[in-house]
C-alpha cells in the first residue's frame, strides 16, 4: 500500500489522517526509503511501514486483523516491521518523547488535557470490512476532574 493509492476518506478512516497530512508526515518522519528488519530480513518500503504503524495506532486491531483485511502478508512479519517502525520513532525524536521533550511542554500540560478530553467526547464512526455497515462509536462523557494529564 502507498499513500497515494489512498483517497483522502481512506486515509482517514484507516489512519485518522488525510492523505496530504499522510504525505507531509511521512517526508517529516524521514524514514528510509527500504527498510531490512528480523532474523529474516524481511524487506519492506518505509511508506508501507508508515502506514502499516499508523493504521495499527489509530484503529488499535491486532496484526492478524489488519494483514486479513488491511494489508495482506504475514502478521509475524508485520510485527517485526513494527517494532523497527517504534523503535525508530523513539530514536530520531528522542529529544520530544524523551523526558527533556516533556519538560519543555509541560507549562502547555493542562492545554493538552483540555484537548485531549474536547477530542474523546466526540463520536466517530468505523466501517466494518466484513459486513460493510458503519458502526458509531459514542464519544467518552467526562465530569469536572475525571481526566488528568500527567
Amino acid at each position: 500500500r502507498t499513500i497515494h493509492e489512498l483517497d483522502d476518506a481512506t486515509a482517514r478512516e484507516m489512519t485518522r489522517f488525510t492523505t496530504d497530512e499522510l504525505r507531509r508526515l511521512f517526508r517529516l518522519f524521514g524514514l528510509p526509503d527500504i527498510v531490512r528488519v528480523g532474523v529474516a530480513r524481511y524487506v519492506f518500503t518505509g511508506e508501507e511501514l508508515f502506514l502499516f504503524s499508523l493504521t495499527k495506532i489509530a484503529l488499535g486491531q491486532p496484526n492478524t486483523y489488519l494483514c486479513d483485511h488491511i494489508f495482506g502478508g504475514d502478521s509475524r512479519r508485520w510485527s517485526c516491521g513494527y517494532r523497527w517502525f517504534l523503535s525508530y520513532i523513539n530514536e530520531r525524536f528522542d529529544d520530544v518523547l524523551g523526558m527533556q521533550g516533556i519538560g519543555r511542554f509541560q507549562a502547555q500540560f493542562p492545554d493538552f488535557a483540555r484537548a485531549i478530553e474536547r477530542a474523546m467526547k466526540v463520536a466517530s464512526s468505523y466501517t466494518d470490512p466484513n459486513t460493510g455497515g458503519r458502526r458509531i462509536i459514542p464519544g467518552v462523557e467526562f465530569h469536572p476532574g475525571d481526566f488528568k494529564f500527567i
